[in-house]
């Protein structure tokens, strides 16, 4: 018999503490389990609610949004076979595994117990990830992240993100020239605007950013703009609808990013630190997850 476990981050997504517990009611119930974490005070709490649970059980149900998710894969042995659930505000993994937008259809494809293969990224040799940005995309990041710091709910959701992404687009001073080598080849970016660099192909909302990018294609992707302000606005937008061609597409092992000026890293969604040089490589297969 497989057993399962929950943890839940508190802070994840717009709901509050009772719909999420009434959630979790049901989908604890499906399973014949318990769940945990949302009576943890901190993200260093949260982790160690991880760490803790992960040992007992078979399958890590992480429920959350894709912070949450890069926390779990950050905090468990490698050999742990994690699912999960989509609380957050703007759900990437949901949109890029195909998953209902059901808790209930969510849960019965977990108690079906399909485990596959997926990739993820070592970031600076050091943090796991399935997507990490540069430039435009971690100033959106950083921007929306002191809002759910702030604890201002109204903005957790695509509001907060339209909001991010105007003030972001409005700031001339994030820019920077970069060199980015990917497999032994040198690629300069003067100006850049936005640079991503992931396994995913969609993003917030369904935004369809890197549409070559696959889950399991044993390559990192790589996605770069330094178009104007108005541009980038319009291909954003456009995304939403059809797949993005704005911008230098490459894949490859690995990637080294190098830029003239600070810049921010967001991984996963959440900004991760400040620096002028940046490492990636995927690590094929390492994700083991039911969906």
């Amino acid at each position: 018999m497989v057993r399962y476990a929950i943890v839940c981050n508190p802070h994840a997504g717009p709901k509050g503490l009772l719909e999420k517990k009434r959630i979790l009611d049901k989908v604890a119930a499906m399973l014949g389990c318990e769940y945990y974490g949302l009576d943890t005070r901190s993200a260093e709490e949260f982790r160690e609610c991880i760490k803790k649970h992960s040992k007992d059980c078979d399958v890590l149900v992480v429920a959350g949004g894709d912070g949450t998710f890069l926390d779990a894969i950050n905090h468990v042995e490698s050999d742990q076979v994690l699912a999960y659930l989509p609380l957050g505000s703007g759900n990437v993994l949901r949109y890029n595994l195909k998953l209902p937008r059901s808790i209930i259809k969510n849960t019965e494809k977990i108690k079906k117990g399909r485990v596959r293969y997926f990739d993820t990224i070592l970031c600076d040799g050091k943090m796991r990830a399935m997507f990490a940005n540069l430039g435009l995309g971690a100033r959106v990041m950083n921007e929306r992240h002191k809002y759910i710091e702030n604890k201002r709910k109204a903005l957790k959701g695509f509001s907060g993100y339209a909001i991010a992404v105007a003030k972001s687009l409005i700031n001339k001073r994030g820019r920077a020239d970069a060199e980015v080598e990917i497999d032994g080849e040198i690629i300069s970016i003067p100006n850049m605007l936005m640079l991503t660099v992931t396994k995913l192909g969609n993003f917030a909302h369904g935004v369809k950013i890197v549409p070559k990018a696959k889950l399991d294609d044993g390559l990192i992707h790589l996605m770069s703009s330094s178009h104007l302000i108005i541009e980038a606005a319009y291909g954003y937008t456009k995304s939403h609808f059809v797949k993005n061609k704005m911008g230098l597409h490459r894949a490859g092992k690995k990637i080294v990013v190098r830029t003239n000026r600070d810049q921010i890293l967001s991984i996963n969604g959440t900004p991760e630190r400040i620096g002028k040089e940046f490492k990636f490589e995927v690590l094929p297969g390492a994700l083991k997850l039911i969906c």
